[in-house]
């Protein structure tokens, strides 16, 4: 007795701790560290030798770092390790789809290589293999047509994507993106998802897709009567992009006034109007339709305060988005007379920098960032108002300025101070200040190209040198840091 219990504690260890060291690798998996799981998954076997769990999550490692490496010989052994442990998953585990998955994209990988093109004719089986354990799942689907495009097996082909249209309608982004895809498989797409959207189950997402559909082909008749399908099935208080989507495709008809009505209950649902309404903006002038955006604020602000206190302001924005200054300008100082407003203060700025009215963008700009001090936008302005009145100084000032008060980009403002610098030829202060962006954005490689050209004018050719090579090992494939580092290395100007 004492022996059995003795014989069943052991095992009971060791399939404990197969299961802890194959969690663990799983964790190091979902990090990207599939060397590291390796380790982990071989103790796992080491412990138990019969877990399909630790053979699969050791197919998916291996298939990972195949991905992963750019040498041909390294990549078709770890693809041989991994077909041999995906295939002892599934003999352990026979109906783990997953593991006939692996095994059969496995394959069809191989199959790829030089004295391995009969493991393509396995691929397809294994497919089937997953699909006859679970027909309906989209993902095995999807990479079985995948496989069928690239084989050329129309037939099948056919079979698998009306599958995944009733099982899956969203696939059909994806779809879009694969190689073999064309205008009949697109048909039989759309023709299986309107069998799609007659199943409570999927009725929503085939409805979706075939909107979207639609209105990629400019079927806008087409794309209003499903959206308006699909707003039936949607909840009260739910319906906000349904009918911003439907006033939108009512825009393309030129009926502005289903627009207006879609718009304004979109508007009615919508937790931030202001916002919505700005987000309208751009199509409402697309359909040459600013009117239509005038009434849209104007209609709006009847049920929401904030954008009735704001009516001036929304509107402006209208009219100096679509060029029209001076109605904007009238808008924005009437606004102005019933209280101070950083954003029409940098509105009338940008106005004047249109004109040429440097004095004018100046003032307006630098009361916004008095105003707002956190804003970039409104530093933007400011400076670019001083630059073109060549106020150099003051410039390099105000971006000091702006480094300090800003939370995002700050870097930005520590490049632009080097430029200054930089043109004013003060070349070591433009390095400390290249060098201080670099520090806050790290992996912009313009600026270590930046301090790269600065290092070699102040003559310091190894700093030079280690900036271009740091700026290569961000973007290898820019080919500037690397013409001036063999300039450099040549002695050449």
């Amino acid at each position: 007795m004492l022996a059995l219990f003795a014989v069943a504690s052991g095992a009971l260890y060791r399939h404990g701790a197969a299961d802890l060291y194959t969690l663990l690798a799983g964790q190091e998996m979902k990090a990207g560290r599939y060397r590291q799981a390796l380790v982990l998954l071989d103790r796992a076997l080491a412990h138990c030798a019969t877990n399909p769990d630790s053979h699969y999550a050791r197919g998916e490692s291996l298939y990972a770092l195949a991905a992963n490496t750019s040498a041909a010989a390294e990549c078709l052994e770890l693809l041989l390790q991994a077909r041999s442990a995906y295939a002892e998953a599934t003999r352990l585990e026979p109906l783990e789809g997953n593991a006939w998955l692996g095994l059969a994209q496995t394959c069809w990988w191989l199959s790829r290589f030089e004295g391995h093109r009969d493991e393509g004719g396995n691929a397809g089986p294994y497919f089937e293999n997953a699909l006859e354990i679970d027909p309906n799942n989209g993902k095995f689907l999807f990479q079985a047509l995948s496989h069928c495009l690239d084989t050329g097996d129309p037939g099948r082909c056919r079979s698998y994507l009306e599958r995944l249209a009733l099982a899956f309608p969203r696939a059909y982004q994806e779809l879009t993106r694969l190689p073999g895809w064309n205008e009949s498989l697109e048909t039989i797409f759309r023709n299986q998802l309107e069998n799609a959207a007659r199943s409570p189950l999927t009725r929503r997402d085939a409805l979706t897709v075939l909107t979207r559909i639609a209105a990629a082909r400019a079927d806008w008749a087409r794309a209003i009567r499903l959206t308006r399908e699909l707003l039936a099935e949607t909840d009260p208080g739910q319906r906000s992009g349904l009918l911003l989507q439907l006033g939108r495709h009512d825009l393309k008809t030129g009926d502005l006034a289903q627009a207006k009505a879609a718009f304004l209950d979109a508007l009615k649902e919508a937790p931030n109007r202001r916002q919505g309404l700005q987000g309208l903006l751009r199509a409402c002038l697309d359909a040459k339709a600013l009117p239509l955006y005038l009434e849209l604020c104007e209609a709006t602000a009847r049920f929401d305060g904030l954008v009735r206190k704001d009516l001036p302001l929304l509107q402006a924005q209208g009219y100096l988005t679509a060029g029209e200054p001076e109605p904007a300008a009238l808008l924005l100082r009437r606004y102005l007379e019933t209280g101070e407003s950083a954003e029409a203060r940098a509105q009338l700025a940008e106005l004047a920098l249109r004109r040429k009215d440097w004095d004018t963008a100046e003032l307006e700009s630098q009361r916004a960032t008095v105003l707002v001090p956190k804003n970039g936008l409104y530093h933007d302005l400011f400076i670019r108002s001083l630059q073109a009145q060549g106020k150099t100084a003051s410039a390099l000032e105000a971006a000091e300025r702006a480094a300090r008060q800003v939370d995002q980009g700050k870097d930005r403002y520590f490049s632009l101070q080097a430029t200054l610098h930089w043109q004013s030829q003060h070349y070591r202060p433009a390095l400390e200040a290249w060098q201080a962006a670099h520090e806050l954005a790290p992996r912009n490689s313009r600026y270590l190209l930046d301090m790269a050209r600065a290092h070699r004018h102040l003559g310091d050719r190894a700093a030079a040198e280690h900036a271009y090579t740091a700026a290569l090992a961000i973007d290898p494939a820019d080919p500037t840091p690397r013409a001036e580092l063999q300039s450099l290395r040549a002695g050449t100007p």
